[in-house]
């Protein structure tokens, strides 16, 4: 492409259990630039393809650049302490530990693992269980044992979500676990200790950052829909009336308040994330999902895990057009895993 040609837009599309998102984003003075965003429900998997299409086709930056996210529940991200070896051997390595950790033949997976340095930025632009391994050879020669991140997926997953973007009429750029994009999004370039909560529709994603590495992931069953459903039943409402107490109540997280038990079982294992930090002073965490306006969700976590916890802000490392503004203050809990697919896209496009 030469110097003055047109710029690209990146697609990154996040299928969620009850919303297609979309994010379109491009490069402006060097920047990357939010085009556009559309989302549209759909619990229907059959329809995905065709609601996909839909939501392109009302998009005002035309492309057809895709990057897809797998839900995080789908893949394994783990790190496994190996002997410093060659790279020959830790292929070898990788490959039997893996035996350890995945409950499948390997022959059903598909693998991907990186070293991790002690500069080095994995949640940037981390391996994905989608794409072929990488394995750094820049490792300093003084350390005795080597760090790897690995990454696995079921192929057949891979293999259903390529299929979902191929009929939607779109070229799929790459495919990942919704982790890296979360981390992409939300932390960056950003060093220092972060844990992601990502509370999406019917299960939590809990992921430990450190210096911008991956160090722990936690996947559970709780989503928004478990605290939805327990407020409408409890207060005799419908679910879209349940949907706004979330912002407006003061009384859902107080003790014994309706959200309190969902809320808990996630504080739960975001404590034994928390464990992978030796110390959790300067640790922050970021919330992020459908119900991270949840009223005084932040506070009540800081409350309960003694750490810095704020909303995550995917669209902070984007320009934003002004009349988006607004609009995007109230969807940046639910698009992080769309912004950070079409920010993969954007790096890859400056490398």
């Amino acid at each position: 492409m030469g110097l003055f040609g047109k710029k690209p837009t990146f697609l990154g599309v996040d299928f969620g259990s009850d919303l297609i998102k979309v994010a379109a984003v491009s490069v402006r003075d060097g920047r990357p630039y939010l085009s556009d965003y559309a989302y549209a429900h759909c619990d229907n998997p059959s329809r995905r393809s065709d609601v996909l299409r839909m939501i392109v086709s009302k998009l005002s930056k035309k492309s057809r650049n895709a990057y897809v996210a797998l839900p995080g529940s789908s893949g394994l991200i783990t790190v496994i302490t190996f002997p410093k070896m060659s790279s020959t051997e830790l292929e070898q390595a990788v490959r039997f530990e893996a035996r350890k950790y995945i409950p499948m033949p390997l022959e059903e997976v598909n693998i991907a693992h990186d070293i991790i340095l002690p500069a080095a930025s994995s949640g940037k632009n981390a391996p994905a269980a989608g794409t072929p391994s990488e394995v750094s050879a820049n490792r300093p020669e003084a350390r005795e044992t080597i760090d790897v991140l690995l990454v696995a997926a079921p192929r057949k997953d891979v293999q259903a979500y390529e299929k979902l973007i191929v009929d939607a009429r779109l070229n799929i750029k790459a495919l990942e676990l919704e982790t890296f994009a979360l981390v992409r999004s939300l932390i960056g370039d950003d060093r220092g200790a972060h844990v992601i909560v990502d509370i999406g529709h019917t299960a939590s994603n809990i992921v430990a950052v450190d210096g911008g590495v991956i160090r722990a992931n936690r996947n559970i069953g709780i989503g928004g829909a478990h605290i939805i459903t327990a407020i409408s039943q409890a207060l005799g409402v419908e679910a879209d009336r349940a949907r706004t107490y979330l912002q407006e109540r003061d009384d859902l997280l107080q003790e014994n308040g309706l959200a309190v038990q969902n809320i808990d079982m996630i504080v739960s294992d975001i404590r034994v994330v928390l464990r992978s930090f030796s110390s959790l002073e300067n640790v922050t965490l970021l919330v992020s999902g459908g119900v991270s306006g949840l009223h005084m969700l932040t506070q009540y976590l800081q409350r309960r895990l003694g750490v810095t916890t704020v909303i995550g802000n995917p669209f902070a490392r984007l320009t934003v057009p002004a009349a988006a503004q607004q609009a995007v203050t109230k969807l940046r809990g639910s698009y992080a895993v769309a912004v950070g697919l079409a920010l993969r896209g954007v790096s890859e496009y400056h490398q």
